[in-house]
């Protein structure tokens, strides 16, 4: 199942020079609502790694990712 959605890449204060891609609630809930779940997730079209679910909070979630 392949779920695609706009987002932004965001700093990730409690941990210096990581960032994150916010997930949605509704994302989250499409995906089964469950944080352990892994994934593959793809940016822009041409970055593609094995990520998981971080818990956010609000049903919201978060993925890192490393910008070099």
């Amino acid at each position: 199942m392949a779920v695609t959605f706009t987002t932004n890449i965001y700093l990730l204060n409690h941990l210096p020079g990581m960032r994150y891609l916010l997930i949605p609630k509704e994302v989250v809930e499409s995906l089964g609502g469950k944080m352990s779940k892994r994934l593959l997730c793809t940016v822009n079209g041409t970055l593609t790694y094995q990520c998981g679910l971080v818990a956010l909070g609000d049903g919201q979630a978060y993925i890192s990712i490393t910008t070099l």
